[in-house]
């Protein structure tokens, strides 16, 4: 009777250890009333994995819903549980991609809806390779202007005709260089434009009245290559996974 005893309490054991190690495995997504998610994130084109990819699921009602997130595995997988009812919009961030919609278009997030319990699986996020953008400011000796305005368009036509779409902007540094990455692959236009100056804004006083002022010259903002008039600029062709560098050469 005592092994017997002996022998049911080791069962026992056995079967509530069991019990725990499956109740710990057990997803959060089990939990009553709450939804679960898995998908892929590849890349365009080729679809192959994104690792370390961040997606970020934003409720769009706060104050009843949170917002999660989860990162990609080394095949691309990932998976988010224990997710309350509601309506969501769903995001992907890697550096040095964007993501984009199955044509390959920059992508605003996907919306999606979950009920009680429900397995939401086989969601499929597509990213690119971002485009890079470098290069320096220059003055017509060929030292560095710093602190201009480099600015990228897109031309794009609406229904009031041709305009130039904002994509991207940044000041160039101590060395006159600009770096703007994060940018879809596409058609683009770049302008320069340099710092104030305070002498072309307020004028050179001269010494003597008797001497005629000096023509008052400065720099302006500048098309890519070299046009100081939009009509005459030259798109740059940004690729896929690519840095393209172009200088810029001011002149007064």
């Amino acid at each position: 009777p005592s092994q017997m005893r002996y022998v049911l309490i080791l069962t026992f054991i056995f079967l509530a250890l069991i019990g725990q190690l499956a109740a710990q495995d057990a997803p959060a997504a089990k939990e009553t009333g709450k939804a679960s998610l898995k998908g892929t994130i590849i890349k365009e084109p080729g679809g192959e994995p994104v690792k370390k990819a961040i997606i970020e699921l934003i409720a769009q009602n706060q104050p009843e819903n949170g917002n999660y997130t989860a990162t990609s595995d080394q095949d691309g997988h990932f998976e988010i549980h224990g997710i309350e009812p509601g309506h969501y919009q769903m995001f992907a961030e890697r550096t040095g991609f964007i993501e984009v919609d199955q044509k390959r278009r920059r992508s605003r997030g996907v919306f999606l809806s979950f009920s009680a319990g429900q397995e939401l699986k086989d969601q499929t996020l597509h990213m690119q390779a971002a485009a890079i953008l470098t290069g320096r400011v220059l003055d017509e000796d060929g030292d560095p202007i710093s602190d201009a305005e480099v600015r990228i368009f897109r031309r794009k036509f609406g229904a009031k005709g041709l305009r130039f779409e904002p994509a991207g902007e940044m000041r160039a540094n101590d060395l006159g260089e600009f770096r703007i990455a994060g940018l879809p692959p596409d058609k683009y236009f770049v302008s320069v434009t340099p710092p104030i100056s305070f002498p072309s804004v307020m004028g050179v006083q001269t010494s003597s009245v008797k001497d005629p002022p000096p023509p008052q010259t400065a720099y302006v903002t500048t098309f890519y290559p070299n046009a100081t008039d939009r009509t005459q600029a030259a798109p740059i062709e940004l690729r896929a996974g690519e840095e393209t560098p172009i200088d810029f050469s001011l002149t007064r």
